[in-house]
């Protein structure tokens, strides 16, 4: 989903088989619902033995960590996008129009998460996620499922219903602000799905799903049309356009006939790992995930500052090569990342027993 993303950010052919793969679904989903599920996995397994407080407040500290490598990329590409118009005498259109009409307003409006314009709108949604993640563990410790379904599914309610908008509308009215383009009211629903997956996982219970034949058919008869009417834009009923039928799969607030794909897709591919537990298996793509929260946030400032130079778009072969080089920065990254890691170790032989006891899940960003 990594190498997904970098790729689907590049306006390249490559594309074709990275965005919207699987239908009315897209990595943002798959993402965001791992993430929830490896972190539930993980902090479920920390507060075995442990003080509440501890794993809590190693939650916070992760929120923390998340929040300051969103700064650093945001800063980043605030700095070498303005590096790049002195340089050249020119300002791209793909660089955040706030970056250059209000440069003194868009670093502290930035800091605070009020201005999150593409590719910089993610991180801080999973600050938030974080930070609520000790409510949701602490809920479904507590065997308070209704209330936390109760809850998540009426902030996605109201998130169908607008409430999002209509707020920063108001904002608006008084500060140049951009709250990105995912819903948060919305994508919390994905991520507390996936807390609660995590969390079952790491009880010694039976298991939460069971992969019955006619479930397994259900599903497929869903995804199945679903898949051909995104590819070949076919629509048998009178009357019923394609924009009417994004509007019920819209991305950004994760309207019901999206939320309905990503669920009987990861029903399917949830069959398939259970079955074949060796066949997502892939040590390349599993290195990348080790380091996720490094890799995403450098093929974001690359992309950011990538696609200000047109000539790299200018032929397939130059498009293809530009999405191929930035794949390759995702690995050299990651590299980077893991080689710190280590320094930082050996440097700190005090810590390393810390770590040993809570372990950074680096999926969990």
């Amino acid at each position: 989903m990594l190498v997904a993303m970098a790729v689907n950010h590049l306006n390249t052919e490559l594309r074709v088989f990275t965005d919207h793969a699987f239908g009315f679904v897209s990595t943002a989903e798959g993402f965001v619902f791992l993430s929830g599920l490896v972190a539930g996995l993980v902090y479920t397994r920390r507060a075995v033995g442990n003080p509440a407080a501890a794993w809590q407040d190693r939650a916070r500290r992760r929120a923390r960590e998340i929040y300051l490598w969103h700064l650093g990329g945001f800063m980043t590409t605030f700095l070498g996008l303005q590096l790049l118009a002195l340089l050249t005498g020119r300002i791209s259109t793909t660089s955040p129009a706030l970056f250059f009409q209000h440069p003194v307003a868009a670093v502290p409006m930035g800091a605070l998460l009020l201005y999150q314009p593409g590719l910089f709108d993610i991180l801080p949604m999973y600050c938030v996620f974080m930070l609520l993640l000790p409510t949701v563990l602490a809920g479904l410790q507590a065997r308070r499922w209704g209330w936390i379904f109760a809850v998540s599914g009426g902030l996605w309610l109201l998130a169908q219903a607008g409430l999002r908008d209509y707020l920063q509308a108001g904002l608006a009215r008084f500060l140049p602000v951009n709250l990105g383009v995912f819903d948060l009211l919305a994508w919390q629903l994905l991520f507390v799905l996936g807390a609660c997956f995590g969390y079952h996982w790491a009880k010694p219970s039976r298991p939460l799903l069971s992969f019955r034949p006619a479930m397994l058919l259900l599903c497929l008869v869903v995804a199945v049309p679903l898949w051909f009417l995104l590819k070949y834009q076919h629509l048998p009923w009178p009357g019923v356009t394609m924009d009417m039928v994004w509007a019920w799969a819209d991305k950004a607030h994760l309207a019901p006939l999206r939320l309905l794909n990503f669920i009987v897709v990861a029903y399917l591919i949830a069959a398939v790992a259970v079955r074949r537990p060796g066949f997502f298996a892939f040590r390349p793509l599993a290195f990348l995930g080790r380091h996720s929260l490094a890799v995403f946030t450098v093929q974001a400032v690359v992309c950011a500052l990538v696609l200000t130079q047109p000539d790299l778009f200018a032929t397939f072969a130059s498009r293809t090569l530009t999405a191929l080089g930035l794949v390759a920065v995702l690995f050299a990254t990651a590299g980077m990342h893991q080689q710190l890691s280590t320094w930082r170790r050996s440097d700190d032989p005090t810590g390393s027993a810390d770590r040993r006891v809570w372990p950074e899940p680096e999926s969990c960003n």
